[in-house]
């Protein structure tokens, strides 16, 4: 379930992804069942719990499905964490800077998304120079300030995406500040 819901898979796959989520739902009555030996109630009940899901999916995606996260770069697990349980829990997907992954994740975001950046000192961990576009903050001025032992948290917009860019010299200090930022809420 958590890697269908990590790759947007759950209701809306219409291979597995849908029969797994529908199988945790009616548990409960089947364990009820099994207790009372009744299970000729459980069938129509079963059915009940499938139509309400369904419909529950089918008004989620007439008004665009719930919102998204993206996160960026290294200390991923630690935004994870943090936003787990929260009105983004449904859709997170994690990708380490590359132009691919920004390629392959940003046209899937809309309003009321969030992306977070997350940046260190090492090279890989950089947001790369053709996708300085989504960066609440010049890449430069990101390059001067983490040369100058920096931390940076600040937030901005691209597209009604909400951008969070999250920058510290190395990525002990950078998971302590996605800890602790006030910037991840929901």
């Amino acid at each position: 379930m958590a890697k269908d819901r990590a790759k947007n898979q759950a209701w809306s796959d219409p291979d597995p992804g849908r029969f797994r989520k529908y199988a945790l739902a009616p548990r409960p009555l089947f364990k009820e069942a099994l207790e009372s030996s009744k299970l000729e109630d459980f069938l129509p009940r079963a059915r009940d719990v499938f139509l309400a899901l369904q419909e529950v999916e089918s008004a989620r995606a007439a008004h665009g499905g719930p919102p998204k996260l993206a996160i960026a770069g290294p200390a991923q697990e630690v935004v994870r964490e943090r936003l787990k349980g929260s009105k983004y829990d449904l859709w997170i997907h994690s990708f380490n800077h590359g132009s691919d992954g920004y390629a392959q994740v940003l046209p899937q975001l809309g309003a009321g998304d969030l992306l977070v950046l997350l940046v260190t000192r090492d090279k890989e961990s950089r947001i790369p120079s053709d996708r300085g576009d989504v960066s609440p903050m010049a890449l430069d001025e990101i390059d001067r300030r983490l040369t100058a032992g920096e931390t940076i948290a600040k937030e901005g917009s691209v597209n009604l995406v909400r951008v969070v860019l999250l920058v510290a010299p190395t990525g002990k200090q950078l998971a302590e500040l996605a800890r602790k930022t006030p910037l991840l809420h929901d």
